[in-house]
């Protein structure tokens, strides 16, 4: 078996390349975006480093030499790749950089003080923990989430300023970025599509829970005063970080829905609907809750026609259809691994 310096210059710009792979006990592996020599001043990468989204130099995958192997994995969609890394490179080249999603740390507790068991305060922490792809559904929450990245992505917003990201959630956030963004350039029918996401954040932002209140219950270990954050335990969890409607904002989202004629879809969509009418045959496989609530946010917030409406798993594939917040790099490598529509290699060596 060929090494990873052997063969790195025939990698691609968008393919994916795993560090420390396979993972041995504890220990995380590491996702990187690749880019070529040809598509940078030499041959470079996109990831979620030590602390923060940025661009580093290949020579760099020599850090993990000693930490196990490597996983190169390439999307056979060349048109997608290209998506995916404007993407990625944008939001490292934003001026104000996404942390690592390991804040509040082992060394943070220690600085301030704080002795608790299983805090479950970092994003990082938490997001090693899952157990499946079953546990990070693609629900409303992830939806609404994807909606706010995209908007990010059409403006060169930061990806997160706060809390920031793993290296995990980012590749794969920027793999369904990539895909609903061109969804929605190719059928949208408003003005700057920036506006019109801004506008459809802003308005499911009024029918969801505050952060504040997804915190009021929970257990605050400390005020950090370096960062200005007050720190909560479990506030990482999924849980306690997925903003659910509101018992008003389901009422107002029902009043939305109320004017979506289920004739105006296109009939692949049609036919997964169940009719209203007592003595038809119910579909064989009815659309999901989350299918239902995009086809309202796609016609009624995103100014998709009914005509042109497509169901989320025909937008990101099932292989992207779980919350990317909380997905880790060993279930992801598993993931594409598995897949069609991935070409991936073992490297043993550096």
């Amino acid at each position: 078996m060929s090494k990873l310096t052997d063969v790195i210059n025939t990698f691609e710009t968008g393919d994916l390349v795993f560090t420390r792979f396979p993972p041995k006990g504890t220990q995380p592996i590491h996702v990187t975006l690749f880019l070529s020599a040809r598509d940078a001043v030499k041959p470079s990468y996109v990831h979620a480093g030590a602390t923060h989204v940025e661009i580093a130099d290949a020579s760099t995958y020599a850090v993990d030499k000693d930490s196990g192997g490597y996983l190169h994995a390439r999307l056979t969609a060349a048109d997608m790749r290209s998506r995916v890394t404007r993407i990625a490179r944008a939001f490292a080249g934003t001026a104000k950089l996404t942390p690592y999603g390991s804040y509040p740390s082992k060394e943070d507790f220690t600085r301030l003080n704080i002795e608790v068991k299983s805090p479950n305060a970092s994003r990082f922490g938490v997001m090693v923990k899952t157990p499946n792809f079953d546990a990070i559904p693609f629900d409303f929450p992830a939806l609404h989430r994807l909606l706010k990245w995209t908007w990010r992505a059409e403006c060169n917003a930061t990806f997160s300023e706060n809390r920031g990201i793993t290296c995990a959630a980012f590749a794969s956030a920027c793999q369904q970025v990539a895909r609903m963004q061109a969804f929605l350039k190719d059928n949208y029918m408003g003005g700057g599509l920036a506006d019109t996401l801004a506008d459809a954040v802003k308005t499911l932002n009024g029918m969801v829970q505050t952060k504040a209140s997804l915190r009021e219950n929970l257990e605050q270990l400390g005020k950090d005063e370096q960062t200005g954050m007050t720190i909560y335990k479990g506030q990482a969890e999924r849980a306690n970080s997925n903003r659910k409607f509101t018992q008003d904002g389901m009422s107002k989202f029902k009043e939305m829905a109320s004017d979506v004629k289920r004739k105006d879809f296109p009939e692949e969509i049609i036919s997964r609907i169940p009719s209203t009418a007592k003595d038809a045959k119910a579909p064989d496989k009815p659309l999901t809750p989350i299918e239902n609530q995009w086809l309202v946010i796609q016609t009624k917030l995103l100014k998709v026609p009914q005509y042109s409406a497509k169901l989320l798993e025909d937008i990101l594939g099932s292989e992207w259809m779980f919350d990317a917040k909380y997905v880790n790099s060993m279930l992801l490598a598993d993931r594409l691994q598995n897949s069609q529509s991935w070409a991936t290699v073992e490297y043993k060596q550096y």
